[in-house]
C-alpha cells in the first residue's frame, strides 16, 4: 500500500495503476495456471541412463575416475 501511496502522490493516475495492477494479477495468474498444468519430470535412475547409453551404440573410454571422455 505504501508503494501505491507514493505513486498516487507523485502523480501516477488511478486508473493506469488499477489497470497495470490488474494485468499483473492476471498474468501471476495465467503463469501459475500453467505451472499447475505440467507433468511432473520422471526422474532417470543411474541404470536408466546407462541402458540409454547401451541402446545408444555404448560408451567406449568412459569419463568416470581415471578415465577419459574422449573430448580434448
Amino acid at each position: 500500500m505504501t508503494r501505491l501511496q507514493r505513486a498516487l502522490d507523485a502523480g501516477w493516475d488511478p486508473e493506469a495503476l488499477t489497470s497495470q495492477y490488474n494485468a499483473a494479477v492476471a498474468e501471476k495468474k495465467a503463469a501459475l495456471a500453467g505451472l499447475e498444468a505440467l507433468e511432473p519430470a520422471e526422474r532417470l535412475s543411474g541404470a536408466d541412463i546407462r541402458a540409454m547409453v547401451e541402446e545408444l551404440g555404448g560408451h567406449e573410454g568412459g569419463a568416470g575416475p581415471g578415465g577419459s571422455s574422449g573430448f580434448g
